[in-house]
């Protein structure tokens, strides 16, 4: 009994002393991110940002290198630092601050352990980029799974060094501690979720401890405790601090201010700090009227008190608020449930539908249907755009057809663009009070959907004009000295936010005129033929930025993306006909949809496809799709063709304004650098003048780019593992600007590409010219084409 009783006391102790260890090693971990990022913080420009899984520090594109090389490698590199000391304390303390240290070098090692999972099997990550720096041959993706599979054998043999050590303490002492301090600490498990919400998140631990110190206690006394137990108590009161004083992470965003102002109708929340007294005092007697034809067009009694609302024009605002609902700021339905409304900088709601919803959930409550509130909406707006509600829903089916109102209302499965189930879906609701008066409007609200359009089948208004056939535009008589612009961020800092209007502001003054815009839908073709275009590159995000744009005189165009998960876009295909014309029927309507939106934006070209070269040999497909978006939009159309052979094959360049050329092409050999004279550039030079020659049309370099690595000459469409090479992308941006940017029947091109949220690193290999030498090439030529006669 005696031996059994001191038996369980040694495991105990060495449980306890290695459950204070794991909690000092999860300090440790835990703690170093957060200080890097607090000493980032103090950077000027740094700023908190939300990434996919956590909060980052981002720094400023022309902060110091140092700062740089600290935001990208500083995290691993301190880990690998501190568990290297943590294996030899393992190593040279006694038997149970071996215990400890041991613990401690265990959790020391999961973040590395994560970091050589993201080498191996993602693909970025901080140590292929440290690789990359440093000039590293990276061998590819096998090659990355081995070294991180070896490396990760490694480790574990440098912990065994101090487990060695520790004997037989290393299961009760290590592994056991180990184990529930994973449970108890780690997010991503359940009951971690659950304790969290009751406050008690580290219960397991605080559990395992009262047990050990149960069996502890009634053997070694209470005033004169062995040195092994004393050793333990130490280590517990370490790791107890580790747990109550953690290094706190930053919090991202700034608090948003509130002013509050009230009149008959509204009781207002403004965002104070876009919203000076005048804007305020005409924004309330511009929305009193608004209010009043509203309500008289809906036939809304008159409420008893105002209305509240927040009316907000950053993103910053409604985020601010705390709820998910309120994420997204062009969420018009999710806004109106929660009471605000996003406006313009000049005091216009940017969604007239708001204002409308917002009074009838204040008279009638929350709608039976979504998607014919909105359209009680517009019909309470009583007009779209420019046109009356029964003229543009004629136009829209003279353009494409008339839609059944199963087909607008979003009752069948085809999707259909919400510019148009906005213009027809209010036309409908004007034709039903038409036929039913102004009274049948609290039932539309009120009821189903199906009971609602069982009421007017036929109220889609049609065609009452000839189908008028669209004709070529004339090409712009500007050269485009343009960027792509991307959206980047979780929507935060994408288009539409602060941040990308500051970027706006930046490319102009870096010399550029234009600026194309690349909203993205996903399809999972060939195995499926529906395109789902629910992305974060909303419509009324890209339409904030282009407003933006314009405004600094920036020349548009409209550049949609198809993407494909994993799979290459270019390499989608369809063996059956029949399957073929159902993608393609979608993929009409996609495109028209941005075809409607260029066209209400003001955008200067618009680009109907992307790098679709499985697809483009269907020519009369393609030339229906182009007469169909010329009824729509009146401006230059053109296609981005796949620099390889795809430019070459397509036949149908001549019913479009411009042979659109994504010029990824090789400009030198490998190894070699890039030299005008260059066969390589020589031979895509003579590629793309064939096919102008050929149609009779001005080209325009729809992307081009190289990464900065030491393929970008080579391969310079390819984003690989090879060293960085900065350096080499400013030699390649010279070389191309000197052979094709003065070309005389050359329209212009837009560079790949510039993010919304204006970060970049010297560290970071991608096309992105930010902090890299590639930047003051593209200012000092785009100074000097901005002198060219036009």
């Amino acid at each position: 009994m005696t031996a059994g009783m001191a038996f369980a006391k040694d495991r105990a102790t060495e449980f306890l002393v290695g459950l204070g260890g794991c909690q000092i090693g999860v300090w440790i971990a835990s703690s170093l991110p957060n200080a890097l990022s607090w000493a980032l913080l103090q950077a000027e420009g740094a700023e908190l940002i939300a990434g996919r899984f956590y909060l980052a520090v981002a720094l400023p594109s022309d902060a110091p290198w140092a700062l740089h090389a600290a935001e990208e490698f500083g995290p691993v590199l301190a880990g690998v630092l501190l568990l290297a000391v943590a294996t030899l304390l393992a190593r040279l303390l006694p038997e149970t601050g071996s215990v400890v240290a041991s613990c401690a070098a265990f959790w020391l090692a999961v973040p590395i352990w994560s970091e050589l999972l993201q080498y191996g099997w993602s693909r970025r990550s901080a140590l292929e980029l440290l690789g990359q720096v440093l000039g590293i041959p990276q061998g590819g993706q096998v090659g990355q799974r081995a070294l991180a599979v070896a490396a990760g054998i490694g480790i574990l043999l440098l912990l065994r060094t101090g487990l060695r050590r520790v004997g037989r303490s290393s299961l009760t002492g290590v592994v056991c501690p180990a184990l529930v301090t994973y449970v108890a600490c780690d997010p991503s498990i359940e009951n971690f979720r659950a304790l969290s919400r009751i406050g008690v998140a580290h219960l397991p631990a605080i559990l395992a401890l009262a047990v050990g110190l149960l069996v502890m206690v009634p053997r070694c006394g209470w005033h004169k405790p062995p040195p092994q137990v004393r050793t333990a108590l130490a280590a517990l009161c370490l790791g107890g601090m580790a747990l109550a004083l953690p290094v706190p992470s930053p919090q991202a965003g700034k608090s948003v201010n509130w002013t509050e102002r009230s009149s008959s109708g509204w009781r207002v929340l403004f965002e104070a700090d876009r919203f000076p007294q005048d804007l305020q005092d005409r924004w309330i007697a511009a929305a009193d009227r608004r209010l009043s034809a509203h309500r008289e067009r809906l036939g809304l009694p008159r409420p008893d008190r105002p209305i509240p609302v927040r009316v907000a024009v950053s993103e910053r605002a409604p985020a601010s608020l705390g709820s998910n609902r309120f994420r997204r700021p062009d969420d018009l339905e999710g806004n109106v449930a929660g009471n605000i409304v996003i406006s313009t900088p000049d005091g216009l709601p940017e969604d007239p539908r708001a204002e409308p919803l917002l009074a009838m959930r204040h008279a009638w409550g929350s709608p039976v249907s979504e998607a014919m509130a909105l359209a009680v909406a517009r019909y309470g707006v009583g007009s779209y755009g420019r046109k009356s509600l029964s003229e543009a829903a004629e136009q829209i089916a003279c353009e494409e057809a008339r839609y059944s109102p199963e087909a607008i209302f979003g009752s069948e499965a085809p999707f259909r663009s919400p510019m148009v189930r906005d213009a027809v879906g209010g036309a409908w609701v004007e034709e039903a009070v038409n036929r039913r008066g102004r009274s049948v409007l609290a039932k539309l609200y009120s009821q189903s959907l199906s009971e609602s359009l069982a009421m007017c089948a036929d109220c889609v208004p049609p065609c009452s004009a000839p189908l008028s056939h669209g004709t070529p535009a004339s090409p712009l008589p500007t050269y485009l000295r343009g960027i792509s612009f991307s959206h980047e961020g979780r929507g935060s800092d994408g288009y539409g936010s602060e941040a990308a209007r500051a970027e706006l502001g930046r490319m102009r003054n870096l010399g550029a005129n234009a600026v194309a815009f690349v909203p993205y839908a996903f399809t999972g073709a060939p195995e499926t033929t529906a395109i789902r275009f629910r992305t974060l590159e909303t419509d009324a995000r890209v339409l904030r930025s282009a407003r933006e744009a314009r405004k600094l005189g920036l020349h548009l165009m409209l550049k949609p993306h198809l993407w494909a998960g994993q799979r290459f876009h270019g390499a989608i295909a369809f063996k059956d006909d029949s399957r073929f014309r159902e993608w393609f029927k979608d993929y009409r309507l996609w495109m028209l949809h941005y075809a409607r939106l260029a066209e209400a934006g003001g955008f200067d070209v618009l680009s109907i496809g992307n790098e679709l070269a499985g697809l483009t040999g269907r020519e009369q497909a393609w030339r229906s799709l182009i007469a169909d978006v010329r009824r729509v939009y009146r401006g230059p159309v053109t296609y981005a063709a796949h620099w390889e052979a795809e430019v070459e094959s397509i036949a149908f360049w001549d019913a479009l304004d411009y042979i659109g050329v994504n010029f990824y092409f090789p400009i030198a050999s490998r190894g070699a650098s890039p030299s005008p004279r260059s066969p390589e550039l020589r031979t895509a030079a003579r590629t793309i003048e064939n096919v102008r020659a050929r149609f009779g049309k001005p080209v325009l370099f729809t992307e081009v780019g190289f990464p900065a690595l030491a393929t970008a000459a080579a391969r310079p469409w390819e984003e690989n593992s090879s060293a960085l090479d900065p350096a080499l992308q400013a030699r390649c941006y010279s070389v191309w600007f000197e052979n094709f940017a003065t070309q005389r029947h050359v329209a212009g091109m837009f560079w790949w590409k510039w993010p919304s949220h204006g970060r970049g690193s010297p560290f970071d290999p991608s096309h992105r010219p930010l902090a890299k030498p590639a930047m003051g090439v593209m200012k000092d030529w785009f100074g000097r084409l901005g002198q060219r006669p036009q």
